[in-house]
């Protein structure tokens, strides 16, 4: 399966963004092929990669080592240059190695076909009229044809936005599906979330998932109710400058790179720390969510109660998984039905009580 997509007359301010949203897609184990004629503008494109991947600003062409390796912050980049590799070296250079530590450049990849993986994306690059300006064609081979569908919504939901000509730098995020970039412009800059719409997982109770019986957010939906609720409350949630519903994109405001972690490894009283987040959780123990929750332009979002079947999903994780971990075998189910029959009681008077925010 492939899928292609073609820009023309591209200048290098465009090259740079098309090539810091690629960035944000790269993987270990992934391919990236180069190819057009001499001075099309493959190492350009191959350096504009590695920069905002945060490697290095100075990226030589690897035409006499043949390959050039970066450590970036997020994953090690081989850049190859095989315009001068003759056949019989090509086994010699480890290319396998390279992919499985990291992701991969090659220019002039028409002189290794025989190595090239199925699943890889192709970049053709070629001159136009204009010195400056060139065509650029993408061909996304196997699992890369479906990624282009995420990178094609996510170019048209920025160019409906004041960030269409921003260049994206990678954040790292936290243990969930999303992904995030920021955005920057020469005057400002903002936070991408980028946090498509997940499918639900295996059945575990009641024929529901997990997803399901806790009431996890599967989508953005209540990422946006929920922050505009704590923003109106006086809270500092992220303002939310633009927004796709259906297929989960936002533009948040940036608030920066101080978080607690890296606070108190610089040096912060703790006390400083904590002593805001306490009055944020007494600010929320005042003033109840409510049921209904405004979203602009769209129906308000219904908040789901924690309920005492909630709760009881996840108490349960204690025999679910650290009973059977700890004792190396199932948890009895004589054993499962005593553990729950203890909590239902409780959590039936914790379901009665007032409503706060979880």
């Amino acid at each position: 399966m492939t899928t292609s997509w073609s820009f023309d007359d591209v200048d290098l301010v465009q090259l740079d963004i098309l090539a810091s949203r690629l960035a944000l897609l790269l993987n270990t184990g992934d391919v990236i092929a180069l190819s057009g004629p001499l001075g099309a503008g493959k190492t350009t494109f191959a350096r504009a990669l590695v920069t905002r991947l945060g490697g290095e600003s100075e990226v030589p062409s690897p035409t006499f080592a043949l390959m050039q390796r970066y450590e970036t912050p997020r994953l090690t980049l081989t850049h190859c240059d095989f315009y001068r590799l003759e056949p019989s070296e090509l086994g010699e250079l480890g290319l396998d190695d390279a992919v499985s530590e990291g992701a991969v450049i090659v220019e002039w990849p028409e002189r290794a076909l025989g190595w090239l993986p199925e699943d890889r994306l192709d970049v053709a690059l070629d001159e136009t009229a204009t010195p400056d300006r060139r065509r650029i064609v993408l061909t996304g081979h196997g699992n890369w044809a479906e990624r282009f569908k995420r990178l094609r919504a996510l170019a048209a939901f920025l160019d409906r936005t004041p960030y269409a000509e921003a260049g994206a730098r990678y954040l790292q995020g936290d243990a969930s599906t999303r992904s995030y970039a920021r955005l920057v412009l020469p005057d400002r800059s903002a936070i991408l979330m980028n946090s498509p719409r997940q499918p639900d997982g295996p059945p575990i109770r009641d024929g529901k998932p997990y997803s399901a019986l806790v009431h996890l957010a599967e989508e953005v939906t209540p990422f946006v109710a929920v922050a505009g609720a704590l923003r109106e409350r006086g809270l500092s949630a992220p303002a939310i400058y633009a927004f796709d519903l259906d297929r989960g994109f936002l533009i948040l405001e940036d608030l920066g790179d101080r978080v607690f972690g890296s606070e108190v490894r610089r040096g912060r009283p703790l006390g400083e720390l904590w002593g805001p987040a306490v009055d944020v959780l007494a600010a929320l123990a005042l003033e109840g969510p409510g049921d209904l929750l405004p979203v602009e332009g769209h129906a308000p979002y219904r908040l789901p109660s924690f309920d005492a079947a909630a709760m009881l999903t996840e108490a349960s994780l204690l025999i679910d998984w650290f009973w059977p971990a700890l004792h190396g075998k199932e948890t009895p189910p004589a054993l499962a039905e005593e553990f729950a029959a203890l909590w239902r009681p409780l959590l039936a008077q914790a379901e009665k009580a007032d409503l706060g925010w979880v």
